[in-house]
């Protein structure tokens, strides 16, 4: 079977993604102390982080408590 071509440039788009952001936090930087709090605000903003951050918390208690009974 023969793969499709990429129809777009994945290192492109991660430069343009971290060039955006840190134009964001240029214009923002006054309102935190760190870059990397301004990193956790924003995805604490961005809904498909927030559900992606709720399902991987449920998979991690799933995970933890299995291994916490076989412990036993």
């Amino acid at each position: 079977m023969k793969s499709k071509g990429k129809s777009f440039d994945c290192v492109e788009m991660k430069n343009e993604i971290q060039q955006d952001l840190l134009l964001e936090y240029e214009a923002r930087k006054k309102d935190f102390e760190t870059y990397a709090e301004f990193i956790r605000s924003t995805a604490d903003e961005d809904l498909a982080i927030v559900e992606f951050r709720k399902k991987m918390a449920v998979k991690w208690a799933h995970e933890t408590s299995r291994f916490a009974k076989a412990a036993k």
